[in-house]
């Protein structure tokens, strides 16, 4: 898989810490911002009486939230994720689970597959922007694929968050010699652009590092 945007995402997110991502999740279920992301879907779901939906998660790992959703109703889920082994560990478990068959994945820099994927009423990007250098490609390209709701975890907009991302970058480049780069990005950027697909802020967990922020589809 050729790293996306210079981002080496199979070193990043190879096997083994597929592997512990998954024990992890089995052990204690969804947990920190993932936890509060899925709160926030379940609330709009239920305020919007959704039955019969359908979940886009874009670089959603082991597919902890889809997990989760198809036990809440799901009828099928979209996994795009630039990591070949966390797609094959998110098929195993989706076989294991018995919804295999209701599931799609497709490998691959999501702003360069879209035309492949389907709109979804729930869109979820769990600590993914924070990965990807052309916020605006990304956020266009996914926001365009929510018919509902569109959920994203981002680090906190605060001046020490940015230059704690700086120092993680460093040490990134400088020490561990890795091809792959953090991006704390602009709320206010990101709210514009869900704006301009026609997205409206609905509602916001800060949290103390990672800020949930979920938009919902504006009516007419």
């Amino acid at each position: 898989m050729p790293c996306c945007q210079g981002q080496d995402f199979d070193r990043m997110f190879d096997a083994r810490r597929a592997r512990k991502d998954l024990r992890a999740y089995s052990r204690r279920g969804a947990r920190g911002a993932t936890r509060r992301l899925l709160d926030a879907v379940r609330a709009s779901l239920r305020e919007q009486q959704a039955a019969g939906f359908t979940h886009l998660d874009i670089g959603g790992g082991v597919g902890v939230l889809q997990h989760e959703l198809v036990r809440d109703g799901a009828v099928h889920t979209t996994a795009v994720d630039a990591s070949h082994a966390y797609l094959e560990l998110l098929r195993l478990a989706a076989a294991e689970r018995g919804y295999e068959a209701r599931q799609t994945r497709i490998e691959g820099d999501f702003t360069q597959v879209a035309d492949r994927v389907e709109t979804a009423t729930v869109v979820t990007l769990d600590k993914v922007i924070c990965c990807y250098p052309d916020i605006a490609a990304l956020v266009r390209a996914s926001a365009r694929k929510a018919t509902a709701i569109y959920g994203i975890v981002v680090p906190c907009d605060r001046a020490w968050v940015r230059a704690l991302v700086g120092l993680a970058n460093w040490l990134l480049r400088r020490v561990l010699r890795w091809q792959f780069r953090v991006f704390a990005h602009s709320h206010r950027t990101i709210d514009r652009l869900c704006t301009e697909e026609g997205l409206i802020l609905d509602r916001q967990d800060p949290g103390l590092w990672w800020c949930v922020r979920l938009y919902r589809r504006a009516a007419g």
